[in-house]
């Protein structure tokens, strides 16, 4: 089927919940989503030469661009959906709000559900929440990773995925899409 192609990310089950201030039964429960979002937002943080540490009450806007919610499913077919972790560590909405209180930051913490448009318009929002003043940094981002095959086998279904594994946008000979997993 055309599910069968997409770009995966490897051991997403990684995680230093320590490091994250997180105990070991909730990090069980965290969407690896909000985990790669976390150690994302800190490297990228790192790499703009900003101290992570440093933006504690600060007026700091995160917006987070997020699809899917496989790991919810995930959970409920295991039986792990009995946790008291399990509401916000499979939540997409408090994606961003982790981070927020992870980092100590005051400004707006959104997580914006446009489907393959999420993390453009998790941009477009923390630019305007620059322009306007309302914060005085300002984190974008985009996380998907997919956990589960039942989304991918339905947009094969549906026949909106390229049956030869290749994108194609805006060309005559597009034929659908690919699906992958990142943070950014």
């Amino acid at each position: 089927k055309n599910a069968a192609w997409g770009g995966f990310v490897d051991k997403v089950e990684y995680f230093d919940a320590s490091f994250f201030n997180t105990s070991a039964g909730e990090a069980a429960m965290l969407d690896p989503q909000q985990r790669i979002h976390l150690e994302s937002v800190w490297s990228a943080l790192e790499d703009a030469g900003v101290n992570p540490l440093q933006l504690s009450e600060k007026e700091v806007g995160i917006y987070v661009g997020l699809f899917t919610e496989d790991y919810k499913q995930v959970c409920v077919q295991t039986h792990n959906d009995a946790s008291v972790y399990f509401a916000t560590g499979t939540s997409g909405a408090a994606a961003a709000g982790r981070t927020a209180h992870f980092l100590g930051t005051q400004g707006p913490a959104v997580m914006i559900n446009t489907a393959c448009s999420s993390s453009l318009v998790a941009l477009h929002y923390a630019k305007e929440s620059l322009l306007q003043g309302e914060s005085e940094l300002a984190i974008a981002s985009g996380v998907n990773l997919m956990l589960t095959p039942e989304l991918s086998e339905n947009f094969a279904n549906a026949g909106m995925l390229s049956p030869d594994g290749r994108c194609k946008s805006f060309s005559g000979s597009a034929n659908g899409y690919v699906r992958s997993e990142g943070c950014a």
